[in-house]
């Protein structure tokens, strides 16, 4: 059985950011005005074969973000990726969006690309991951992990967190393939200041496509997700647990990032 063993991971240029965001940096400030941020992630990876070991340096992610607010009640978000790792057809932006904060924080609109509210791996920010990668099981079910939509956010004195969202499915860059749009929620609960549990589900309709092509005959693809995740944070002791159980009927969906 073949696996990598990742031996050295260095982070760089790396800013205090909020760790459960749409950002990859979190990017929510109170200042107005632009503001820069960014990180890289150099790797070095070991891979054990039947007939010869294979290793390699690369880098993981580099990422450049620019964000801010401007009157009235507005903020936004882009973040660049330059690692032709992340994205090697087309290293370019990963986050572009702007929102809508008047009624915050019991109510934020957001529009435009960004990571899809589903589980608590996928949204913690990829500099406030505890490794370099996230799961196998988050990239394969809980994508695809960016998309473009429409979403709604708040929260009720830390008590209750949510998102809505409607996007299309498609995943990053890509425009929708058909009239049906992915409905994605996620809701977290925080009874106590060291305790958080939260639910998610997806669901959506896509074009089937066979050999690269959309099959105007066929019956449109479809998707189904559920998430369960708690967290508990006391003092220096972290303990995170989330499930994911998923249904594809149709083509195979292929996600990750």
């Amino acid at each position: 059985m073949k696996f990598t063993l990742a031996l050295m991971t260095i982070c760089c240029l790396v800013i205090p950011a909020q760790l459960h965001a749409q950002g990859c940096l979190g990017g929510d400030s109170d200042e107005e005005g632009m503001q820069i941020a960014g990180f890289f992630q150099p790797e070095f990876g070991y891979l054990f074969g039947e007939d010869e070991d294979e290793y390699s340096f690369s880098l993981r992610r580099a990422r450049v973000a620019f964000f801010g607010n401007i009157p009235y009640d507005i903020s936004y978000y882009m973040c660049v990726e330059f690692s032709q790792f992340i994205l090697p057809e087309n290293t370019g932006i990963l986050d572009a969006f702007i929102s809508y904060n008047r009624f915050g924080p019991y109510a934020k609109l957001t529009l435009g690309q960004y990571k899809a509210p589903f589980g608590l791996e996928q949204n913690t920010s990829c500099s406030g991951l505890h490794t370099i990668r996230r799961s196998m099981v988050v990239n394969n079910l809980a994508g695809p992990q960016r998309d473009i939509g429409l979403m709604l956010t708040g929260s009720y004195n830390d008590l209750v967190t949510y998102n809505l969202a409607l996007m299309n499915g498609t995943g990053i860059a890509q425009n929708d393939n058909n009239n049906a749009k992915d409905f994605i929620g996620r809701v977290v609960v925080s009874p106590t200041e060291c305790v958080s549990v939260g639910a998610s589900y997806r669901t959506g309709k896509h074009a089937h496509i066979e050999n690269g092509v959309i099959d105007p005959v066929a019956d449109e693809d479809e998707r189904e997700r559920f998430g369960g995740e708690i967290e508990v944070a006391y003092g220096d002791l972290l303990v995170q647990g989330e499930y994911i159980q998923g249904e594809d009927i149709g083509s195979i969906f292929i996600s990750g990032g």
